[in-house]
């Protein structure tokens, strides 16, 4: 007699959904459960039907998690839809349910066990307390992290080391003798500090003075940001502004033109990221794209591989921006 689930659930004393689940190490099944099925389904001879997943059939459900923003303003760094689309293209012919979460600070990767399997988790510009990651390690879930370099895990994100290499050698086409600030607004991150570090590795390389003690301003808020405060920076000689990204490099721009001080003529500034807000600038602020759509691509590509194929190994991806010159250098 060919022994089937509802066998072994009955053995088991579980139902035949959670056999299921477990024969296809289902990450809604704790681990230990997983073996136990597995070893019973192997003990009592259950031979599973081998039917292979063709591409163009799977369908992906994958939770994208986004950063809650407490400053609706900065909702501006990213095209969140761009992002989405681009997964979906990724994964292409694979069908993605993309569902969208906000990491709350009460955060729950598995809401009900009746929502129905998730096969991934995306996590975009934001990264989950320890707590979160054990639960998912636990389960065994594939995760990748999107803008965030995590150790031991998934990953694409942008080299912004090279992204301020760019940045540098393109003031330095403008203006060989330069004293420039970074000028950061929000609270501090592991983005921030890699551009920091990134900017201060390429004016070492030019032979340029800066100090991550003297020369880096930080804001908790757009509206931080004074008269008084640019004042005492121009007054010390001050010419470049090197905004963190392009918001901070737009609240940089409005300030100076307040005080009359015009860009590039007066002072150079730059921004980082070419985010949705900056065509709000003008002149247009110079920056560097941070590539989102890539970002997505890759991602798709990496949700077939790693639970459509099987595919094992880590996936630690920087990749490169594009320097987009504007009328602010």
């Amino acid at each position: 007699m060919k022994i089937t689930i509802y066998d072994i659930a009955k053995e088991l004393g579980v139902s035949a959904s959670t056999v299921s689940r477990g024969l296809n190490e289902s990450q809604l099944i704790e681990h230990d459960l997983v073996t136990t099925i597995q070893s019973k389904a192997e003990e009592m001879g259950y031979t599973p039907r081998r039917i292979r997943k063709q591409r163009e059939r799977a369908i992906l459900n994958v939770k994208l998690v986004l950063p809650m923003f407490q400053d609706r303003s900065l909702q501006l760094f990213y095209d969140f839809g761009e992002l989405a689309e681009a997964i979906v293209e990724g994964a292409d012919p694979c069908r993605v349910q993309l569902i969208a979460e906000t990491l709350t600070p009460d955060f729950q990767p598995f809401s009900h066990k009746k929502g129905g399997d998730v096969d991934a988790f995306i996590f975009a510009f934001c990264e989950p307390p320890s707590g979160v990651l054990e639960k998912l390690n636990k389960h065994r879930v594939p995760i990748l992290f999107l803008n965030r370099t995590v150790e031991g895990s998934n990953y694409i994100t942008g080299d912004h080391f090279s992204g301020m290499q760019l940045i540098v050698e393109h003031l330095l086409s403008r203006r060989e003798n330069m004293h420039p600030v970074f000028v950061q607004i929000g609270k501090k991150s592991q983005v921030m500090r890699e551009r920091q570090a990134g900017l201060k590795h390429a004016l070492d390389l030019a032979g340029i003075s800066f100090s991550l003690r003297r020369d880096v301003l930080s804001f908790s808020g757009p509206d931080q940001i004074t008269e008084s405060d640019l004042t005492v920076l121009l007054e010390r000689g001050v010419d470049v502004f090197i905004g963190y990204n392009d918001m901070t490099a737009l609240c940089l721009a409005q300030r100076l033109r307040a005080m009359g001080c015009k860009t590039p003529e007066n002072v150079m500034l730059t921004g980082f990221d070419n985010s949705p807000v900056r065509p709000l600038s003008y002149p247009l602020i110079t920056t560097v794209d941070m590539p989102v759509k890539s970002f997505g691509y890759r991602a798709g590509e990496w949700l077939v591989r790693r639970v459509i194929e099987r595919e094992e190994g880590l996936l630690q991806l920087k990749l490169d921006g594009k320097l987009i010159p504007g009328g602010t250098t």
